[in-house]
């Protein structure tokens, strides 16, 4: 699956896998694990903001405001 990292228009990372994430976060020279830890987020807590995503880097997520939409 290809992933819009545009700002124009935001692709949404809710029902995307752990390695599409990954894929997704490349451009943005993150860890690994930090599709994991997002993952879980949207789909275990299901949050409806990245400021919740509390264990993860401001910076980081600010860029994933910027660039994706949850839900």
């Amino acid at each position: 699956m290809a992933i819009n990292i545009s700002t124009e228009h935001k692709s949404s990372l809710t029902g995307l896998s752990i390695a599409e994430m990954q894929a997704a976060f490349v451009p943005f020279k993150q860890p690994a694990y930090r599709a994991a830890q997002v993952y879980k987020w949207v789909h275990h807590h299901q949050v409806q903001s990245f400021d919740e995503m509390t264990n993860l880097p401001k910076a980081f997520r600010e860029l994933l405001d910027k660039h994706f939409s949850i839900g």
